[in-house]
Formats: structure tokens, C-alpha cells, sequence
């Protein structure tokens, strides 16, 4: 097993999940801002490096989605090294998003043109972020982004193997009811039914560690209190689809400690 480690220095197995999102960054204050906001928006495993030379000495280097990276305009050299890294890189390429300097020229004219760069100007907003991984078409970053790694081994440890199969079992179980429910609500517009579920799957969300989809759920119960049944129920949606991804994702692992 590959040990690799998260931006908040917490070890985690890296053949639980690879990251999908790279934060180059040599500036420490950025580069946990950076991945505090890639978890937000539902792109949990977020490797860090301080520079290209850090990033190519990773075990992971090449298995990312997506490279969120600080251009610095006192390295005058790092464009070209950039690029030259850039091509070493197995396909598909990774998606680049490029944080610049408000003076710093359009990186489309540059050598990264080819990588089909998203270029951002400081500061980095949750917003922008956002918008850059859309226009990637990498958000959410994977189909089990929601799933967090660092959660389920800390389950594992707590209750074991088999304690960690039962839990999923009933989170199993209860998928099935969760979706009668939803559909019967949805059908028939009842928001406080919509209300509740909501409720239950964000508390599910939280305890493990799906923040970004405990704050969906948290926008679709907002919206059904506020009586706004056509966000409510588009949020709703989005909802069921990501807890069932996110029970498929936990039933896959289970089945793995299983045939361990």
C-alpha cells in the first residue's frame, strides 16, 4: 500500500482512493485554502506540492484530473518547466487551471495552449474555482467524489472489518426506502416529505465525511422550508444521485475488505 498524505497532513491509503486534483502551490496559506475549497465543492482528495519538482516526485504523478496550480511571476522559468513537465504526463493530459497575477499575460498564447489551460486571476475565489472545474467538465472531479477515504478508515479502525460491513448492510437498506420516499415526495410535490429526507441523508452525509454533499442537502432542505418546490426538487434530485453513488462507492469497498 501507498502511503500519500492530504493538505492537512493526515495519512490515508492512496489504494482506497487516488487523488484527482493536484495543488501546486509553493505558498503553504494558499495551498490549504485551495483544497479547503476544492472539498466544498465536492473534490475531496486533493494531493499537494510545493513545486514541479515536488509534484514529480510524487508516487500518484500522472494519476490526476485535474492540476490547480499558482503560477508565480518571480520564477521566471517556471512556464517553460511547467509545459517540458506537462509533457511527460501519461494521456489523457490532465485538466490545467492556472492561478495568475492580475499583470500576468494570457497563458492561452503560451505553450499551455495545447493543455487547453483555464487561466484565474488572484485572489482565488470558491466561485471561480468553480466555474473553472465546469468548464473542465470535471465537476463533481469523480462519479464516488463524495466518498472520503479518511472517514472510512477511521470507521475501520473504530469498529472493524465486520462492524464496517454491517454499517454499510444498513445504509444499503435503507437506500431502497430513501428512494420510495423521495420518489413519493417528489410525485407528488410534498416538501416537508422532501424536508425530511433531506434532513436524514445530510446527518448520513456528515458522519461520513461527504461535506460537500451534506451542504447539498442542506440547500434542498433550506429550499423545501422556504416552500420553493422547483428548487427543492431539482436539488432533491442531485441528492439521491449522489447518496446512491455514494452507497454504490461504500458497498465496492466493503466488498474489497471482504475478499481481503
Amino acid at each position: 500500500m501507498t502511503p500519500s498524505t492530504d493538505a492537512a497532513g493526515t495519512g490515508f491509503d492512496s489504494t482506497v482512493a487516488a487523488p484527482a486534483v493536484l495543488v501546486i502551490d509553493a505558498d503553504p496559506v494558499r495551498r490549504h485554502l485551495s483544497v479547503l475549497m476544492l472539498r466544498r465543492l465536492g473534490c475531496p482528495l486533493s494531493q499537494t506540492a510545493e513545486s514541479l519538482e515536488h509534484a514529480a516526485a510524487l508516487p500518484e504523478s500522472g494519476a490526476y484530473d485535474v492540476v490547480l496550480l499558482d503560477l508565480a511571476a518571480d520564477e521566471p522559468h517556471a512556464l517553460d518547466a511547467l509545459c517540458t513537465w506537462f509533457q511527460t504526463q501519461a494521456a489523457p493530459a490532465p485538466h490545467i487551471i492556472a492561478v495568475t497575477g492580475a499583470d500576468s499575460a494570457d497563458l492561452r498564447d503560451s505553450c499551455l495552449a495545447t493543455q487547453g489551460v483555464v487561466q484565474l486571476r488572484r485572489p482565488l475565489t470558491r466561485d471561480a474555482l468553480a466555474a473553472a472545474l465546469a468548464a473542465a467538465a470535471v465537476s463533481p472531479c469523480r462519479a464516488d467524489a463524495d466518498f472520503n477515504p479518511l472517514t472510512w478508515s477511521e470507521w475501520l479502525r473504530v469498529f472493524g472489518e465486520r462492524g464496517l460491513t454491517e454499517v454499510v448492510a444498513v445504509m444499503t437498506a435503507d437506500l431502497g426506502e430513501q428512494q420510495r420516499r423521495h420518489a413519493a415526495a417528489a410525485q407528488a410535490g410534498d416538501l416537508y416529505a422532501l424536508r425530511q429526507i433531506a434532513h436524514a441523508l445530510r446527518g448520513a452525509s456528515l458522519q461520513f465525511g461527504a461535506e460537500a454533499l451534506a451542504d447539498l442537502c442542506n440547500r434542498a432542505e433550506s429550499a423545501a422550508l422556504a416552500g420553493d418546490g422547483p428548487q427543492a426538487l431539482s436539488l432533491g434530485k442531485q441528492m439521491m444521485t449522489r447518496h446512491t453513488a455514494l452507497v454504490a462507492r461504500m458497498q465496492r469497498q466493503s466488498g474489497l475488505l471482504q475478499r481481503a
